[in-house]
């Protein structure tokens, strides 16, 4: 017996899932416009780099007011001190003349001179050049300021050859007062007595050739200290000229004023 089978009903597929509905926030619907956006940060960045290389410019211009300020507060204490070692080296190299006649040729000396060439043969300067405003800049750590590199080198070089050459110059005299103290032939005789009497007896004293001998070896190095220190003194004075685009001050001849000669030898004795 045949049988019909009634076919089975399909299956219904399953329904896909509905999609949530996606939130889209009030905020996000804002349209950005990216050009807009890079050009404010472009702006900003620049409106920074302008601020700083104006800070930058200004700092610079300042730091140069001030090297000019200090170069040129050290040229004039570099015109001082070539004014004065100048005077030095010329009233030293006076008396080292008469020391040299007096050591070489003293017989030919008369009595009346005598005294007043022995008096003249104990002078020696006193120039003290100044060190402290280049020695501040350097100790100060101000010498950065000087841009020109030459000018910055030559600096500590003269400090150093002027505080060592002044530390020469003052061990000799003071070496040169303490012989000029222990050496009879050296004491005055009586300014009371005429040139004669007093050259005589100066010419009677048995060391006094001697003597001058030592007088003329302590006038020959403090000169050649200070011709030393002249030179390097005259050599940072054109380097200062040069960076501050100055002409150079003619200096007027050295003279000896024969009263600030004579007092400043008596001071001496």
């Amino acid at each position: 017996m045949i049988t019909d089978l009634a076919p089975e009903p399909a299956t219904p597929a399953a329904e896909p899932p509905t999609a949530r509905p996606r939130t889209v926030w009030p905020s996000l619907r804002i349209r950005i416009d990216w050009r807009y956006a890079v050009g404010q940060v472009c702006l900003t960045a620049l409106g920074v780099l302008l601020a700083l290389a104006g800070s930058a410019w200004w700092t610079d211009r300042q730091e140069r007011i001030r090297e000019r300020s200090e170069l040129r507060n050290l040229l004039d204490a570099a015109r001082v001190n070539e004014r004065r070692l100048q005077q030095a080296v010329h009233e030293d190299s006076v008396a080292l003349k008469i020391n040299l006649r007096l050591r070489d040729s003293l017989a030919t000396v008369s009595d009346d001179s005598l005294p007043i060439l022995v008096d003249d043969a104990g002078w020696w300067s006193d120039a003290q050049p100044m060190v402290t405003p280049f020695a501040a800049l350097i100790q100060n750590g101000d010498i950065h300021l000087v841009r020109d590199s030459r000018l910055r080198a030559l600096l500590p070089t003269y400090v150093g050859e002027i505080e060592t050459r002044t530390r020469n110059v003052d061990a000799l005299n003071q070496a040169r007062v303490a012989f000029g103290a222990k050496e009879p032939s050296l004491i005055a005789p009586d300014y009371g007595a005429p040139a004669r009497v007093r050259g005589a007896v100066l010419r009677s004293r048995p060391g006094l050739h001697d003597a001058m001998r030592a007088m003329w070896f302590f006038n020959l190095n403090t000169t050649a200290h200070y011709r030393i220190m002249l030179r390097a003194t005259t050599e940072l004075r054109q380097e200062l000229e040069r960076v501050l685009g100055e002409r150079p001050v003619p200096l007027s001849a050295p003279r000896i004023n024969r009263d600030s000669f004579m007092s400043g030898r008596e001071t001496r004795r």
